[in-house]
């Protein structure tokens, strides 16, 4: 397995069996817009280390809201979110900035630098923490050889198809030896084979021992695999009966 993810993996495998909090929970968590409008009302979550869960949901339920809580973009109106014991809402400027090079974050539209290559956009994130580059050239290698693209390195994002560009973006969602993944609707603009493809890299990552959360609409996908399935619907999150 890569270099890069192998870290992480490691210490992922050791909290496993060690007694520790919940990688994400959600108590009592409200949070609406200008207008009355709520994502999520007074809801509960929690998901363990190690887990890989689907969040679903109708269309503008609250999905993306969800996510951007659990890293910090936005923040609840009232309740707690804790993520690997911290609590996010408390944190602001450098100390938000250190807590989310320990989360992968991936989008639906991708997010690369047009005028980037490939290994510049995987790269990036490191290079503005001032990893040196050396550091990291040596992570560079094996991330894009685990989403196949070191043949692509020096293409530019326009010269890539979605799939591509989207396993670039997995790349670079990889590349600081996360702990946890989200990723937020990451096969929304892809198609079908494209999308298991995708899928195979997450469940991948989690086989080596990171925690997965995935937003989708796909129950293609959801019924693709055994994951357990968390339903957000009218302000609630709802863990489904496992398939």
């Amino acid at each position: 397995m890569a270099q890069t993810v192998s870290r992480s993996a490691v210490a992922a495998n050791q909290s496993l069996s060690d007694p520790a909090p919940a990688m994400i929970e959600f108590t009592g968590v409200t949070k609406s817009y200008p207008g009355g409008q709520a994502s999520l009302r007074q809801a509960n979550l929690s998901i363990q280390r190690g887990e890989f869960v689907f969040v679903t949901g109708a269309s503008g339920s609250g999905k993306s809201t969800l996510m951007k809580l659990i890293y910090g973009q936005e923040h609840p109106d009232q309740g707690s979110i804790k993520v690997d014991g911290q609590e996010v809402s408390q944190l602001a400027g450098d100390r938000l900035a250190l807590f989310r090079r320990r989360l992968g974050i991936i989008f639906q539209d991708y997010k690369l630098l047009e005028q980037r290559t490939i290994a510049e956009n995987v790269g990036f994130v490191l290079r503005a923490q001032g990893v040196r580059s050396a550091e990291i050239q040596k992570r560079l290698t094996p991330a894009l050889q685990l989403v196949g693209l070191l043949d692509k390195a020096s293409a530019f994002p326009h010269q890539l198809s979605g799939g591509e560009q989207q396993r670039a973006s997995i790349a670079r969602a990889i590349i600081g030896s996360p702990s946890l993944i989200l990723a937020d609707e990451p096969t929304g603009n892809l198609d079908q084979e494209n999308a298991l493809q995708v899928l195979r890299l997450l469940r991948q990552l989690h086989d080596f021992g990171i925690t997965v959360m995935v937003t989708t609409h796909d129950l293609n996908l959801i019924k693709s695999t055994q994951f357990p399935v968390i339903q957000l619907q009218q302000g609630q999150l709802e863990r489904l009966a496992e398939p």
